[in-house]
C-alpha cells in the first residue's frame, strides 16, 4: 500500500505537520454505541443523516493528526476516525527522545522522556508512518541512530 500524503508547513519558528482524514469520515458517538440494543436502529439512522449534512453543507472533515512543533513545544492533535474524540498531546520538544513506525505492533511510537511511552495513529499504514516519523525526526532534528546511542549512554550512567 502506498503512503498517505501529508502536508508539512514552515511559518516563522513554527512547522506543522498535518495528516489528513481518510474518507468517507462518518464517526459515530460513543453515546450511540452505548445504548445497545436500541443502537441497531440509531447508528445506521445516524449515519445517514450524518452522511447528508456532510454532503449538502460540504463539510470537511477535521484533519486526523496534527503536528505543531516550534523552537519549545512539541503540540500532536488526534481525531479518532470512529467516534470523532480528540486527543492532545502537548510536551517540551527537548523530551521527546524517540518518534518512529513502532517495531512490535502497527502505529506511530513516541517516547517522551519520564513522561510517557505510547503508541497513537494504530489504523494508519506502516508507510504513512514511516513517512510522517521521518519527518517529525527531520524537524525536531533526531536521528534514528543517535537516538539509540542517546538511550544506550542514558541508560550506562543510571
Amino acid at each position: 500500500m502506498s503512503a498517505q500524503t501529508f502536508d508539512v508547513q514552515h511559518v516563522d519558528d513554527v512547522s506543522t505537520v498535518v495528516l489528513p482524514m481518510a474518507r468517507p469520515y462518518l464517526p459515530i458517538p460513543t453515546l450511540f454505541t452505548a445504548l445497545e440494543l436500541f443502537a441497531l436502529v440509531v447508528v445506521p439512522v445516524w449515519l445517514l443523516c450524518s452522511g447528508l449534512v456532510r454532503v449538502i453543507f460540504r463539510i470537511q472533515p477535521p484533519p486526523r493528526a496534527k503536528i505543531a512543533i516550534d523552537s519549545v513545544d512539541f503540540s500532536m492533535q488526534l481525531c479518532d476516525r470512529g467516534t470523532g474524540e480528540k486527543t492532545t498531546v502537548n510536551c517540551p520538544r527537548n523530551r521527546i527522545v524517540e518518534f518512529r513506525k513502532n517495531r512490535l505492533e502497527p502505529g506511530l511510537w513516541i517516547h517522551v522522556k519520564d513522561v510517557r511511552m505510547e503508541t497513537f495513529l494504530q489504523d494508519v499504514d506502516d508507510a504513512t508512518i514511516e513517512a510522517l516519523s521521518q519527518a517529525v525526526r527531520k524537524i525536531l532534528g533526531l536521528e534514528p541512530d543517535a537516538m539509540a546511542e542517546m538511550l544506550a549512554t542514558e541508560r550506562i550512567g543510571q
